[in-house]
């Protein structure tokens, strides 16, 4: 069936033509599809953080902050870093300091992730450039 045949039977039931429907588009510009809520779920999927890919850099990577630069904390994250490459200096503590910090990183991960994730929500909400 021809798109100008359903164009037709839609403006007959009473609906918007698709003339009427692409203008309508069109008029809102991006800015419309940045609200469209298909366009949100899909950014923010793309976007999430997850959780099990931060424990899997966490284990294999974690000392190197590898899992803290995933999840967005920049700060923390060159801070451990820093402690991996000079912790050798003051008798080796700054490694003592880093093993208690990974393991504390353990039982924070899922809520700096989950706190991650909700800034990125309230971005697309708010309808932000996410870059």
């Amino acid at each position: 069936m021809p798109i100008n045949d359903i164009a037709s039977k839609v403006a007959a039931i009473g609906g918007n033509s698709m003339t009427d429907m692409r203008t309508s588009v069109s008029a809102r510009g991006m800015a419309g599809a940045s609200m469209n809520p298909a366009r949100q779920q899909m950014m923010y999927d793309a976007n999430r953080k997850s959780v099990g890919a931060a424990y899997l850099l966490w284990f294999f990577l974690g000392g190197f902050a590898a899992h803290r630069f995933y999840l967005g904390q920049t700060g923390t994250a060159v801070a451990q870093l820093l402690l991996l490459l000079l912790g050798w200096i003051p008798l080796f503590a700054g490694w003592v300091i880093l093993g208690v910090w990974l393991f504390i990183d353990l039982f924070l991960i899922p809520g700096i992730a989950r706190e991650e994730n909700m800034r990125l929500a309230d971005r697309l909400t708010l309808g932000s450039a996410l870059f």
